[in-house]
């Protein structure tokens, strides 16, 4: 029995499909169960309908027409998932298929709660003076409207290039060993080279890089950048080819949440499109799930 549980937010798309090839090789890297979790958005229906107030025609054409729409996409994605858990199978690795009807984003949200990592593709979306509706905005946004509430660390996949290395972001300010522990547990068993990219202004970078030294075996290299006076500090931190996993800490701001060096994770990510990111919540966020599940096991016994 798997002691880790990933959820994949799957679709249609190609991108899904990246997702759940990465998918696939963590779990059998990390002998991890793996929950595909495919959404029918009953909302996005109605949207789609454009279903109002009763006006010419009553509401009884729409209901039919939801109805129909609803049950094919509740069609649509059990062939998915058992298309997932076929191909799961052939790699031998334990699955869970689950359809869920309701708000895409609440759903994916509530269930990661369950879960000690989080997988969703992602697709490029080149910007546009042209307002897009709303089920499109859900449909091309999640993995950047889950960044900033997912209570688990969040993998977001542009595409299934094979990592050559894993990079983790830290800055002076927010470093905090639990975070740097985690990205240890996650890439160790990987097998690929692995880096601490230290950032931080010049006072109180010597202090971090030490710190960082002192806890990480002597196979990761560690990384430094003096933050001066009008440097970006992430634009020689995020400095990586697209077969690169970079592993960003995240923290709480009034603002919403933000990474290490204080970008907006949403901001953050549009700057990155064709890079694999691994996002870690603050570190209270993780504390908060824990105890939470050591309360729900207590009960349980």
């Amino acid at each position: 029995m798997s002691t880790q549980s990933f959820l994949l937010a799957l679709d249609g798309s190609k991108e899904s499909l990246a997702a759940a090839n990465i998918a696939w090789k963590l779990a059998q890297a990390q002998d991890a169960k793996l929950v595909a979790l495919s959404v029918v958005d009953n909302q996005a229906i109605w949207d789609l309908l454009g279903a109002g107030l009763p006006g010419f025609i009553g509401s009884g054409p729409y209901i039919a027409a939801y109805e129909t729409i609803q049950k094919a996409l509740l069609s649509v994605s059990e062939t998915l998932l058992n298309a997932f858990e076929s191909r799961s199978q052939t790699n031998q690795i334990e699955t869970e298929c689950i359809i869920n009807e309701g708000d895409l984003l609440r759903q994916v949200f509530e269930r990661s709660k369950e879960h000690n990592l989080v997988i969703t593709g992602r697709r490029y979306i080149h910007p546009s003076p042209v307002i897009q509706d709303r089920h499109s905005f859900i449909r091309t946004s999640l993995s950047k409207r889950l960044a900033e509430i997912c209570p688990c660390p969040l993998l977001i996949v542009p595409s299934e290039k094979i990592w050559d290395k894993a990079r983790l972001i830290l800055g002076d300010v927010t470093f905090n060993a639990d975070t740097l522990l985690r990205f240890l547990t996650f890439t160790e068993p990987l097998k690929i080279p692995r880096e601490v990219f230290c950032t931080g202004p010049e006072d109180n970078i010597a202090a971090l890089v030490q710190k960082v030294t002192d806890l990480v075996p002597p196979d990761v290299t560690v990384l430094r950048h003096d933050v001066t006076e009008g440097d970006e500090p992430f634009a020689a931190a995020v400095d990586v080819s697209a077969t690169t996993l970079l592993v960003v800490s995240t923290r709480q701001s009034l603002e919403g949440r933000e990474t290490c060096s204080g970008v907006l994770v949403e901001a953050f990510l549009t700057t990155m499109p064709q890079v694999s990111v691994l996002l870690l919540p603050p570190a209270e966020t993780l504390e908060e799930i824990e105890l939470e599940k050591k309360k729900v096991a207590s009960r349980a016994k």
